[in-house]
């Protein structure tokens, strides 16, 4: 019987999902490998993101050279209210981090923290999966601004090597991978037209 503490707590986030549900663990109430690789790679991009964000902050209004007196206000850019709140999120999400490593901080016990919630500031308690799991809430709130993604192109066939539908290549590559971190598999576009190909001539016997 599948047990649900034994999938990946990110669930349908989960870069191991399948369409049984997210990847599962071997230890129960985690996150599974390929999640936790990802969810470093976010959390050392973070600062550099942050920096990213000045640029879409605006500026704030400006006075026109000259004296007091005679002196125009310039056309002002509003300041992007999103980009100033994320940065601050940032701060606080590498903060929570405690400067460990992912596969470190999702062992970590549950600690009180105050975070911004429904209009007001309150204390929580965290667990290490969960502080883990707000890197990838930040960096996708900064991919929605920034625009960091790239697009994931699913691809039909079955993974040759697990049989689950998880195929498929980024824009812009030629390799195929499986997107099962239990599998992990990457091959080029030319052997997955292969597979097209022998799939089509058994849909024909």
């Amino acid at each position: 019987m599948d047990d649900p503490h034994h999938r990946c707590r990110s669930l349908d986030r989960c870069v191991g999902i399948t369409p049984d549900g997210s990847a599962i663990t071997s230890k129960p109430a985690t996150i599974c490998n390929g999640c936790v690789k990802q969810l470093q790679d976010y959390l050392e991009q973070l600062p550099v993101i942050r920096d990213a964000l000045r640029s879409f902050l605006g500026v704030s209004p400006t006075t026109s050279q000259g004296s007091k007196v005679n002196s125009t206000p310039e056309p002002s850019v509003p300041i992007n209210l999103r980009a100033l709140d994320l940065m601050d999120e940032i701060d606080e999400v590498v903060r929570r981090a405690g400067n460990v490593a992912v596969a470190d901080l999702i062992n970590r016990p549950a600690e009180k923290f105050t975070l911004w919630r429904r209009g007001r500031m309150r204390e929580t308690y965290l667990d290490g999966v969960e502080r883990a799991l707000y890197i990838r809430a930040c960096w996708r709130k900064a991919d929605q601004i920034i625009g960091l993604s790239r697009t994931w192109q699913r691809r039909h066939i079955p993974c040759p090597k697990c049989s689950l539908p998880t195929l498929g290549q980024w824009s812009g590559e030629d390799a195929i991978h499986c997107s099962n971190a239990d599998c992990a598999i990457s091959f080029p576009r030319n052997d997955y037209d292969k597979l097209v190909l022998d799939e089509h001539r058994k849909g024909k016997k």
